[in-house]
């Protein structure tokens, strides 16, 4: 439990840190999107494979059942998601958004550092193999989305012009 506190203590911090910087304009949304694909592209990797590259590999056996329980997972989320915005006070236009956030949560920035906390390095590589299938559906819905975006965008006159 004091390792669950620590993490949440440090991310907290962090966070506060972050606010402290952003109000003194040393961070901007150049430097936030050059920290974030830091973190996606370089250290979150990192950590992932650090997490096998130890005196023991990761149980082989446990892979394909992680696979369908984090399928079958984001087919039952997926589908909530698509039906709470509809009874949320949310326009019609802004339930895919809201869908999308719902069904697919912030894993890579804060899960994976409180599940390193609070089961070791090496359950690392078993939640990244259980958030493979929210990766997946990620890459393979968030066209979608975003043209349904811009689509919504263009139909209200918020843009004039539209980039493919």
């Amino acid at each position: 439990m004091d390792a669950i506190v620590t993490q949440m203590i440090i991310l907290f911090i962090l966070v506060i840190i972050g606010c402290y910087l952003s109000k003194k304009k040393m961070m901007d949304a150049d430097f936030d999107r050059k920290l974030s694909g830091l973190v996606i592209n370089v250290t979150c990797p990192s950590l992932i494979l650090s997490s096998v590259m130890g005196d023991t590999l990761p149980d082989k056996k446990l892979i394909l059942p992680l696979l369908v329980v984090g399928f079958a997972t984001y087919v039952v989320l997926i589908g909530l998601a698509f039906l709470l915005p509809r009874y949320l006070p949310v326009k019609p236009f802004d339930r895919g958004i809201y869908s999308f956030m719902l069904a697919f949560g912030n894993v890579g920035f804060i899960g994976y550092p409180i599940v390193a906390s609070i089961f070791g390095a090496s359950a690392m590589f078993y939640a990244s193999i259980l958030n493979f299938p929210s990766t997946l559906l990620i890459l393979c819905s968030v066209p979608c989305l975003f043209q349904a975006v811009r689509e919504r965008c263009v139909l209200t006159g918020v843009l004039s012009t539209v980039r493919p």
